[in-house]
């Protein structure tokens, strides 16, 4: 048995990495105590409102209380390189200050701005090396995000390319239709305009008059909801596509397992995106963009399509490759739910963090 401090956001903030830290604590195995260290905000009340400038601080005294009267055998931090890399910086330092050298850093979001920033600049660069460059074990989403930490001077051999993972029981006792029903596409995913919902739509009218029959969800909900509601009501396709809002639980696991192709053209900076792969193990076939960590998980022709920088002419001309060969389209959904539940399935990937946890253990006991 040996004990984790996680650091994460609470499960009150909606996101991929409360979700992630969520199913993993979950999904490890029995030999691993996972004990929660909550940062930033924690609610909505007026309390919490009026501190919010001051948490940063609260967070970091916390944290050396609970170092100064408990031992953990390894501490797991989930930061993302952007701005509140700032933030966590502090807890590291804490970290480094008491020598604690037995850290796993899971880096889940990478803002390609902030991280030119941060590791071009002469001074940032070296304060970067040398904070971050105190963990045990760096894991990160993308190949290139990798190589952007080598280039800036961090040590290869502690860095390694991982993929976040879903829950294969969230599909337990779903029954497909696909095949029973019209074809259906699928679009789940927070509305925002980098994530490719607009391309969507603009690719979906090019090819709907030749597929009457095709309909497309759009479901999730964001500050570009309206934007893409008014769009599909201007281009007279309010027959043709749906807007179930944000789905959760039961209602996304049959949504998935209902669609044929999952379509997510994304540009954003992602990092390993969870809805797709869900949709890979619901047996769907995919077209995405080549975003982030993307391509380190997704091969173009084997698992679907993938577009570089997608454009409504783009996503049509994949929209036409996958509904003009209905066969081809199944075999692909065969084949991703085949490699989701062998490479991502939570209790899989569970069970490699516990890996790296009871090597950096060892490490600290040698």
């Amino acid at each position: 048995m040996f004990k984790v401090l996680m650091l994460s956001p609470h499960p009150y903030q909606p996101g991929g990495v409360a979700d992630y830290v969520e199913m993993l604590k979950e999904n490890i195995p029995p030999e691993v105590r996972i004990d929660s260290f909550f940062i930033g905000r924690r609610g909505q009340s007026l309390f919490w409102r009026l501190l919010s400038p001051l948490i940063p601080l609260y967070d970091a005294l916390r944290l050396l209380l609970r170092l100064l009267t408990q031992r953990y055998d390894v501490v797991h931090l989930n930061p993302s390189f952007n701005k509140a890399l700032l933030r966590d910086s502090l807890f590291m330092l804490i970290l480094r200050v008491f020598g604690m050298s037995r850290v796993m850093v899971f880096m889940h979001g990478w803002n390609d701005a902030w991280a030119a920033r941060v590791l071009t600049g002469r001074v940032s660069r070296v304060l970067f090396r040398w904070v971050w460059g105190g963990a045990g074990r760096i894991l990160l989403l993308a190949s290139r995000f990798k190589q952007a930490l080598v280039d800036a001077g961090l040590d290869a051999g502690r860095i390694e390319v991982v993929s976040t993972m879903f829950d294969a029981g969230q599909f337990a006792g779903v029954e497909s239709l696909r095949g029973k029903q019209a074809t259906q596409l699928l679009f789940l995913s927070r509305f925002v305009r980098d994530k490719g919902g607009y391309e969507l739509l603009e690719g979906f009218a090019h090819v709907a008059p030749a597929y009457p029959d095709t309909r497309l969800i759009c479901a999730g909900d964001g500050p570009e909801a309206a934007g893409m509601r008014a769009w599909v009501e201007q281009h007279g396709l309010n027959g043709r596509v749906q807007f179930p809002g944000f789905v959760r639980g039961r209602e996304k696991a049959q949504l998935l397992a209902n669609a044929d192709i999952f379509a997510f053209p994304t540009y954003y900076g992602e990092g390993c995106p969870v809805s797709l792969l869900e949709a890979m193990a619901a047996g769907c076939a995919v077209i995405t963009g080549d975003a982030g960590g993307i391509p380190d998980i997704f091969e173009d022709g084997l698992n679907g399509v993938m577009l570089c920088r997608p454009t409504g002419d783009k996503v049509a001309a994949a929209l036409r490759e996958l509904l003009s060969d209905a066969e081809r389209c199944r075999a692909i959904g065969a084949h991703n739910r085949e490699v989701a539940g062998k490479r991502f399935e939570a209790g899989q990937v569970s069970a490699e963090v516990a890996a790296v946890y009871a090597a950096l253990a060892e490490k600290g006991r040698g």
